[in-house]
Formats: C-alpha cells, structure tokens, sequence
C-alpha cells in the first residue's frame, strides 16, 4: 500500500470571501483501508481522497460541481520552491487562482505576490500581505491602478514602453521601475511576446526616457511565457537581462539590484518538462551571469502552485444512450452532460490549451460501474461547443454519478463565467497530510 492520507474537511465558503471562518476541524483517519462511496475498498490515497470529495458534494447537495482546494499541497509546493530555487524569491501569480484561502495560506508560507489589477493588490492585502512583498507586473496597467498601488505604499512595478513612463512621472514619479524584456517563447503553451516586452535594441531609448523624466528603473524582467517547454528559453533571456544591466550603467543608473525572471514553471512533473531540469539550468545561468550577491531575484509562478491543489467533482446531470439502430460506427454509446463545462472551470481547454486527465468516475449510489463504453462527455451549456471529450471510454453512469477530474487549480473557475445563468463550481477546502 501507498503512503497513507489523513483528510480534514475545511469549512466552504463561497470565491473570492474572506478566508478567517473555519469550522471545527474534524480529522478523518484514512491510514487504513475503508469502504468508498461504491461500497468497494479503497487502498490508494488518490482514491480516498477523491471518495471523500465526492462524499462531501453529496452531503453539500451540490446540484453542479464541487471544487476541493487542498490546502496542504500549497504548503508543499512552497516547501518544493524552496528546495529547488532556494535563491530565487516566488512571488504568487495571482490571476491563476486568486481564491482568499490560496492567498493567506501561500502568505503564511512566506511566498510574495505578482498582481496584475486593482482587484488583485486587493485580494491580496486583504489576506495580510505588506504592499513590499506585491510587485504590480502588468506592463500595462490602468492609471487609477498606478494611483492606487501608490496609495498603498506598493512601489515595485513593469513597463516596457515610454507610453507607460509618461503614466508614471504623471502619477508616480517614486516608484520602482522594472523594464520588461522581449522573450523567445515559441516553446510555450501560451505565448506572451506577441504583447509584452521591450526589444532589446529598444532599451537604450528607454533608459535614457526614464532619466529624461527622472525615474528610478531598479532592475529587468521577462517572461517566457505559460507552460514552457525549454529550459533554454530561461538562458536566453537571462543573457539579454545581463546586457540590460549593464546597459543601465552606461546610462547613468544605479547599478540595478532587481531580477524578474517571470513564470512558465509546470505545475507537475508529468509535461515537456519538470521544474528540476527548469532548475538545473536556471541556477547555475542567475550565478554565472549575476554573481553579485546584492540583486534581488525573483520569479511568478502561478501554475506551479495552483495546478495540483484542487480537484473537481461534477455531478452527470443528463444521459442520453445511443439507441442501436440509429447510431453510425463512429458515433458514441452514451452522451453525458455534467454540472461545469468550457464556459465554467474548463475555460483552460479553449484559453490555456489544457488537456484534463481523463477523469475517474464514482456512483452516488455505492454500485458496481459497468464495464467501459465509448462516451461523449458536454458541458451543462446549450452551447455545442461545450464539448469536454468528443470520445472517452467511461462505464455506464446514471444522472447524480460523479465525474472526478484532479490538476484543475490554474486557470480554471479564476475564469469561469455564468453563461446561461449557470452556477460556477463551489469551492470546499481541505488539507491532507502523509502520515
């Protein structure tokens, strides 16, 4: 038997409320095998774990979808940074889960924060979080956003433009100034280059715009974009980071003292790439090309921490079984439609290009499922687009049987919509630990 899992639910409350409400923990033992919710025994953790969630969407009465946020593995994945980058400092790319409990339980892991918006610097400072440990890195931002970062002592901040020094000397001539670099991210899953960064050749003329309009540039940033597949693409960029630090010199700066080098970190170590080999190469390349001790270097990983924290229960709330005489040797057995869809939590199969795992099946009602046929799986939508698996082997389910899909943290309820009035996934939290 695999390691054994003790679960403690944690209380739910609804996205985006305020994080200090907890019912009294009640811890359940799962060290030994138990009876799952199909009447069978569950004797890996993935299963009890999974059991237990969908047994809590049955208890809630939950009509949709249940998302169970695992508090716990956020600890873990802080713990996991620091081991592999113990010199880079993260900072919590919020727009990939910008949940209360998220923010306060990385806040008291010591993690920081990338904030894109107003909303954002919000949620975060409302989970306790000192506006030094907030870097507002949308190249791109509203100028009542500037106004109001500076309201709250948040100085740190990206550009890549003169446009956007112009906002700054206007309303805040103080901050902090990080210049966004152009990146080769072709072997990203989502490219950031076609938006951001400053071309290198384009950096003398805003260094020497930042002087003109007296601002204080403190360092470089880059991105290689979300889900990267090279490590390479870190070298690179960190190479041309080197050529702006020094160009900054030449243009009468302070030596600068701040490294961004941005997100793109996996979320598990089952894509192109793991953060180990990210780390074998990033290391040694922020050592030999800034071994100056005093500059601060930091990174964004959102993925990394939001991917593997939640798991999603949906509720099959329709089943229409192909009858035999009128179905054409491609078409599928069976089509399900379930409580979230590519207008809810799966949104990150059109904007992320994510792929779920397959998901694992559950009855509500303890029985034995059948034995696998070809199934076509929508959304709750009455869009056709709503697709989730065009063809998937699952065994036959009946309406209130439960799909159960793990990985779906980032990127997904973050951008969930209520088209067609439909209810998001509610959101239940719980830590688990090896015991």
């Amino acid at each position: 038997m695999t390691d054994p899992i003790v679960i403690e639910p944690v209380e739910h409350f609804a996205y985006h409320s305020p994080s200090s409400v907890v019912r009294e923990s009640k811890v359940v033992d799962l060290s030994s095998p138990s009876n799952d919710v199909n009447g069978g025994t569950i004797r890996d953790p993935e299963s009890m774990v999974t059991s237990k969630i969908v047994e809590e969407a049955i208890a809630r009465d939950v009509p949709n979808a249940l998302m169970a946020i695992d508090v716990s593995q956020l600890t873990r994945q802080a713990e996991k940074w620091a081991s592999m980058f113990p010199h880079i400092k993260p900072f919590y790319a919020v727009k990939s889960l910008p949940d209360a409990m998220v923010l306060s339980t990385l806040a008291s892991c010591g993690v920081n924060y990338d904030c894109a918006s107003r909303a954002e610097i919000d949620a975060v400072l409302g989970a306790g979080v000192e506006p030094d440990r907030i870097i507002f890195a949308n190249p791109c931002k509203f100028p009542r956003d500037i106004a109001h970062a500076k309201s709250h002592g948040i100085k740190k901040m990206t550009f890549d433009n003169d446009d956007e020094l112009e906002k700054f000397a206007e309303i805040f001539p103080s901050a902090e100034l990080v210049l966004r670099i152009v990146t080769d991210d072709s072997a990203s899953v989502c490219r950031l280059s076609n938006k951001y960064g400053a071309a290198i050749e384009d950096c003398p003329f805003l260094l020497e715009r930042a002087n003109q309009l007296n601002l204080n540039i403190i360092g470089v940033s880059f991105h290689v974009g979300s889900g990267a597949s090279n490590a390479n693409a870190f070298v690179d960029s960190l190479t041309n980071a080197r050529k702006v630090f020094d160009m900054g010199v030449e243009a009468g700066f302070e030596k600068f003292r701040f490294l961004d080098i941005g997100g793109g970190f996996p979320g598990d170590d089952d894509g192109a790439i793991t953060l180990a080999q990210i780390a074998d190469v990033v290391n040694p390349a922020i050592s030999g090309l800034f071994p100056d001790d005093t500059v601060e270097v930091i990174a964004e990983p959102g993925r990394f921490f939001s991917h593997s924290v939640a798991t999603l229960a949906a509720r099959v709330i329709g089943r229409r079984v192909v009858p035999t005489n009128s179905k054409a040797p491609e078409d599928p057995d069976v089509l399900y439609y379930i409580g979230d869809g590519i207008y809810g939590s799966f949104n990150c199969m059109l904007y992320d290009h994510y792929v779920p795992s397959p998901p694992m099946p559950v009855s509500a009602e303890g029985g034995d499922l059948s034995e696998p046929e070809i199934c076509r799986v929508f959304g709750p939508t009455c869009d056709g687009l709503d697709t989730l698996y065009d063809s998937i082997h699952l065994p036959r389910l009946g309406i209130g049987d439960w799909l159960v899909f793990k990985n779906m943290g980032a990127y997904t309820i973050c951008a969930a919509s209520h088209f067609n009035g439909l209810d998001k996934a509610q959101i239940m939290y719980f830590r688990t630990k090896v015991v």
